[in-house]
């Protein structure tokens, strides 16, 4: 393409990058890649007061693209490709002992039906190949057509471009006719986390030899920063008999207490003091016709298993005052640690602070995981109207208000 591109400089300093296509030694092509390198002279840069760029400060800049060309009739895709993590997520976030990891992504393709089933029984997806990160395996293709099959592949194929076949790996897979929906699933294993290019929107496309099928929808790596709140309590205190307007109407204990816990990750080298608040909505009943604020939570002491162990080192104290600074480390671990009930009116309160100026100046626990297997939930003694209630707890992980 080199005989085909041009570079124009604008007087702000921006320059736009043209290039011709398709080419007129192959018309027929539909992949085009392109790619530009940029240096520039930082003694020429200017600065104001007359300071000098740094001699650390980059040079050079380069980006690529990758163009498809449908000169096909009519003017949009012949299938509506969706891409994601096999979680269901756009975003995969990546930490940094993650090394090893295999990630599953779910490529779908659905036919748009326009005018009639104008392509073959043949498709080739190209996934992109990701640094740091390998294509683990080979990829397991599905179709929900009845009366419909896989008749060979998937195999793995050149697209006829050695630039192309750097960025994309290619894998062709034919029909018995062609397939009004197909399903791509593969895996990326993480092989160096630092090298991930994140953020960057990674698309799949769908071609069948000159022809192109669609173009998917963007996912991405991210990477953890700070610390992170990567699982948070789920309590469910199961079916009961109709609370009454008097007596004792708790605590309801949790049908599943193995999945009562929080976990944290930090990515600060343990530098960094958080706290984790929760908030709990009101209790609504299935047709929205009732709430009820006044229903109270309590996690209780935080364990370190899921069977409750407490933590070691610390000393009971009164956690309905204030905070000492007298106290030794161990009360006060007891006090930051110890979470405030939470009531149904959607006001925030403490859950579990790791304050490492005050008690946790040694905590090197990553990932922190905390259970509260034998939380409770009180239901005031009124009239409850009978039905099936729920509520949601908004959580926040703050660190000084980074986060």
């Amino acid at each position: 393409m080199a005989n085909n591109t041009a570079m124009s400089f604008n007087s702000d300093g921006s320059a736009v990058g043209k290039f011709q296509v398709p080419l007129q030694s192959d018309p027929t092509s539909i992949l085009y890649y392109g790619y530009a390198d940029v240096d520039r002279d930082n003694t020429k840069v200017n600065i104001v007061n007359s300071y000098k760029l740094g001699a650390n400060v980059d040079d050079t800049a380069s980006d690529d693209t990758m163009l498809v060309i449908d000169d096909n009739t009519p003017d949009k895709d012949w299938y509506t490709i969706k891409k994601q993590f096999s979680d269901g997520s756009l975003v995969h976030f990546v930490q940094s002992g993650d090394t090893g990891k295999d990630v599953g992504v779910t490529t779908e393709g659905i036919s748009n039906q326009l005018g009639g089933k104008n392509y073959g029984k043949d498709v080739t997806l190209m996934i992109p190949i990701v640094p740091g990160a390998d294509i683990d395996g080979t990829p397991q293709v599905t179709t929900s057509d009845s009366s419909n099959s896989l008749t060979s592949g998937p195999t793995k194929i050149s697209s006829g471009n050695a630039d192309i076949d750097k960025k994309y790996a290619s894998y062709q897979v034919s029909f018995a006719s062609p397939p009004e929906e197909f399903k791509f699933t593969y895996q990326y294993k993480i092989t160096d986390p630092t090298q991930l290019p994140y953020q960057r929107s990674l698309q799949d496309l769908a071609v069948n030899g000159t022809q192109a099928l669609g173009v998917s929808n963007g996912i991405s790596f991210n990477e953890f920063k700070n610390e992170n709140l990567v699982h948070v309590p789920s309590l469910d205190f199961g079916k009961h008999q109709t609370p009454s307007a008097t007596g004792t109407n708790a605590p309801y204990s949790l049908t599943d207490p193995q999945d009562a816990y929080f976990q944290v990750q930090d990515n600060t080298n343990h530098i960094g003091s958080w706290t984790l608040y929760g908030a709990m909505g009101p209790f609504t009943s299935a047709d929205h016709n009732t709430q009820y604020t006044d229903f109270r939570t309590s996690l209780g002491v935080p364990g370190t298993d899921v069977k409750g162990t407490g933590e070691s080192g610390v000393t009971p104290v009164d956690v309905t005052g204030a905070f000492n600074p007298a106290w030794d480390y161990s009360q006060m671990r007891y006090f930051n640690h110890y979470p405030h009930d939470m009531i149904s009116n959607s006001q925030q309160t403490k859950l579990y602070e790791l304050n490492r100026l005050q008690g946790d100046v040694d905590n090197t626990e990553n990932p922190l995981t905390r259970y509260y297997p034998k939380a409770g939930l009180t239901v005031p003694a009124e009239t409850i109207t009978n039905g099936k209630y729920t509520s949601t707890i908004t959580y926040l992980l703050s660190d000084n208000g980074s986060l």
